[in-house]
């Protein structure tokens, strides 16, 4: 459900917004306090319009919200948006170095995620858990139910997964077994660019509003 993640990011960037255009005076908290808010009692069943959020974006920091959501809601971008990363100051890259949330989700879940790299998402016994489209591990063929047993040879494990995924900078495709229903078949997978996991790295010279949004609400 990768559409739920797009719409969080959409948010941000309408939040970044608002701040940007009032000067971290405003935030969408006064829009949500004023969308959503009321004066209490009874419950009720009130319905709205996308008019209605335009209107009330407007409200609080005027802008062409219609323009900025219709684009946001309709894009068929590969990639994620990321406006609302880049105007809270900050900016997404890629490296060797492990993403510490990624390592705590492995370690709590037993799940090992190579998305961003070769493609897979692992369980810790080699079972195929999901497969990116388009990756490179789609392109040679792995698909989620399958379990991986061998690696270049070896034993799978985590660990030799991921030395295999080093190692391929410099040598050649990673030849993975893995048994798939009743058969047993070898499939190479031709990528050479190491492990890659994502980070957030500071933006020298733009408010840091990402830091205000994440900093606790006090009463």
């Amino acid at each position: 459900t990768d559409y739920y993640d797009e719409g969080e990011l959409i948010w941000l960037e309408v939040d970044t917004r608002i701040r940007e255009l009032t000067h971290n005076q405003k935030s969408i908290d006064d829009f949500c306090k004023a969308f959503h808010g009321g004066p209490g009692g009874k419950p009720e069943l009130k319905t709205y319009t996308f008019d209605d959020v335009v209107n009330g974006l407007n409200a609080i920091a005027p802008y062409d919200w219609r323009k900025l959501l219709i684009d946001r809601l309709t894009s068929t971008d590969p990639h994620a948006p990321l406006g609302g990363i880049e105007m809270g100051g900050w900016k997404l890259e890629y490296s060797e170095l492990p993403n510490e949330v990624a390592l705590a989700g492995a370690e709590a879940t037993s799940h090992f995620n190579y998305d961003d790299s070769i493609g897979l998402d692992l369980a810790e016994d080699g079972a195929v858990i999901d497969v990116i489209h388009d990756s490179p591990a789609y392109k040679a063929g792995l698909g989620p139910g399958m379990h991986l047993t061998g690696v270049n040879g070896q034993q799978f494990s985590p660990d030799v997964f991921a030395e295999a995924i080093t190692a391929a900078k410099s040598g050649g495709p990673i030849t993975l077994i893995a048994t798939n229903g009743a058969y047993l078949e070898t499939y190479t997978v031709d990528y050479r660019g190491g492990l890659r996991s994502p980070h957030l790295v500071r933006v020298d010279g733009k408010p840091d509003y990402l830091s205000d949004i994440i900093r606790p609400v006090t009463p």
